[in-house]
């Protein structure tokens, strides 16, 4: 991924609570692969590369001694000529880049240290979308 914007801003100090927030931009692209371009049958050579831009923007607080920390990460992803293989009319499946996908989600995340940090608790939420942006057939059920 290239990153075109990364910001990390730290608020508090030594003696205070740590407050952090992070936000990133950035874009991606994927290449197709050889069995994507060439297998046969179902090889296409005509395939374009995946191209993304990726949002993720993140809140972190942990206390003075470090014993706990809580986060809250919002991401969003946006995919446009995603490589996917589908079936054909004779049978077999074939690669193909006509998907436009959109990922988004938050997570949560918290921990606890316990017994000087030897013992340790963790919790992990996450709640994810994704959504297809574009009709594969006509009566494409997979459609948002």
């Amino acid at each position: 991924m290239t990153k075109i914007l990364f910001i990390i801003l730290n608020l508090g100090n030594e003696n205070d609570n740590n407050l952090r927030i992070r936000a990133t931009i950035g874009k991606s692209f994927r290449e197709p692969i050889m069995n994507e371009l060439y297998w046969t049958p179902g090889g296409n050579i005509n395939l374009k590369p995946e191209e993304s831009v990726n949002i993720d923007f993140g809140i972190l607080y942990s206390n003075i001694s470090n014993t706990a920390e809580l986060e809250l990460n919002i991401y969003l992803i946006d995919i446009k000529d995603r490589i996917i293989w589908l079936p054909t009319n004779n049978g077999n499946w074939s690669s193909s880049n006509n998907h436009n996908v959109s990922s988004q989600g938050i997570e949560f995340l918290s921990s606890l240290s316990l017994i000087k940090s030897s013992l340790k608790i963790n919790y992990k939420y996450s709640l994810s979308q994704v959504l297809k942006k574009n009709k594969t057939f006509e009566d494409d059920i997979t459609f948002n």
